[in-house]
């Protein structure tokens, strides 16, 4: 993982290419955004509130760093774009 993303075990490889870029830093979501595998990682280096949709592509990597908090606020939510579930709230 990314130094400055904490600690943590990579997630299992579903035949997605490697981060190479800079990727995107994070904070709070204030409109609909969807983070690509592109723009990889995605990292989250503060407590960060979502107040709108973030869509995950699939291959997108996102990084919380160690002892951050991800609030969720309604309408806002996380969708991953998986069949089931259809929306994964941030851990509250």
């Amino acid at each position: 993982m990314d130094a400055g993303a904490g600690e943590g075990v990579p997630a299992p490889s579903i035949g997605c290419p490697k981060s190479t870029g800079p990727g995107t830093a994070h904070q709070s979501v204030n409109a609909d955004e969807t983070w690509t595998a592109a723009a990889s990682p995605h990292t989250l280096k503060y407590d960060t509130t979502i107040y709108a949709t973030v869509t995950i592509e699939a291959c997108a990597e996102v990084l919380i760093a160690a002892g951050r908090i991800c609030n969720q606020t309604y309408p806002g939510g996380v969708s991953t774009g998986c069949p089931a579930p259809a929306a994964v709230p941030c851990p509250k």
